[in-house]
């Protein structure tokens, strides 16, 4: 486990770094007359669709692919695979709340880990959270998945995320490090990919 701890600290240290908090800071005085079916590109991003439920909350929703790498622990002591697995899927998450620091975040997410390897495990994740900044989530939420390597008939267990999502033209990217605890099969995972 102390190897995944370091894996946490370091991707935690370069993405929340106070360099990396003040560049991607934005404030209100950033957009000149906000109108919100117009919203400005410092705090949702180019081509989110946004909307106001019937609460009259303002929401932003970001869909796109993810790509990434998982870490599994223990994986190769219950077979003959390697314990680094690719990840291949698809996120919708949905932001609520005005145009101010902190946002509450729902998000969902079905991936298939272990093509690389010849392997079918899907995976489906739904977390609520915040966002900070209009760009820095943290969530925390369930991990389903039918298929169970460890043997141990474990389908459903927790699942916590920290990540970061960058504007990059009209196109935003995220970075996110998922980690599943388990006593004897804990899952770390890296992920990228593009929100449309």
């Amino acid at each position: 486990m102390s190897r995944l701890a370091l894996i946490a600290l370091a991707f935690a240290a370069a993405i929340f770094s106070p360099a990396a908090l003040a560049q991607d800071s934005s404030s209100e005085d950033d957009c000149e007359n906000p109108a919100y079916d117009e919203v400005c590109e410092s705090q949702t991003g180019i081509n989110s669709p946004t909307g106001t439920t019937r609460s009259g909350m303002k929401y932003v929703d970001r869909s796109g692919v993810r790509v990434g790498v998982l870490y599994a622990h223990g994986l190769d002591e219950v077979s003959d695979h390697s314990p680094v697995l690719s990840v291949l899927g698809g996120e919708y998450s949905r932001t609520f709340g005005d145009d101010g620091p902190m946002r509450f975040l729902l998000v969902g997410n079905v991936v298939v880990v272990g093509l690389d390897q010849g392997i079918f495990l899907p995976n489906l994740n739904t977390l609520a959270g915040i966002e900070l900044q209009n760009n820095i989530q943290f969530g925390v939420g369930a991990n389903l998945s039918p298929v169970d390597v460890s043997g141990r008939h474990r389908y459903a267990q927790l699942v916590a995320a920290v990540g970061k999502t960058t504007q990059v033209g009209q196109f935003s990217v995220p970075v996110h490090l998922t980690v599943v605890p388990s006593s004897h099969f804990t899952r770390v995972a890296v992920t990228s990919g593009v929100n449309f």
